[in-house]
């Protein structure tokens, strides 16, 4: 069966409600569209091609605390994605070591909402 957003959640980077998987308790993770040219996008973003994901937080200045979350995921049925976790990494000002996540599986239901697609945690 194939996976009805598939094709659309590959082919751009999305500004994010929140950096996937740094909380694995939040229930709801909302993709904006957004219009500007990849250069001047900045916030929380993501990515995924190619069965790899990254979710970041992204600035011009490069002088505060970001956070990068990288890891896989893979469509099934109609409108699910499980997403699995391999690291969170910490750079400008943070003195945080590289965090392990070695897989853990989240598992979202897929929603469209007018420019926006909605992941919703499933139980």
């Amino acid at each position: 069966m194939k996976n009805l957003y598939m094709q659309k959640i590959e082919s751009r980077e999305w500004k994010a409600s929140c950096i996937i998987g740094e909380d694995i308790s939040v229930n709801e993770i909302k993709f904006i569209k957004d219009s500007l040219p990849k250069s001047t996008i900045y916030g929380l973003v993501a990515n995924f091609k190619n069965n790899i994901f990254s979710s970041e937080n992204v600035s011009k200045c490069g002088n505060d605390y970001f956070t990068h979350v990288y890891g896989k995921y893979k469509f099934y049925e109609k409108d699910k994605i499980m997403i699995s976790l391999d690291s969170i990494a910490f750079s400008g000002e943070w003195k945080k070591p590289t965090i392990y996540k070695n897989g853990t599986e989240i598992d979202f239901q897929i929603s469209e909402d007018n420019n926006s697609i909605i992941f919703t945690k499933t139980e």
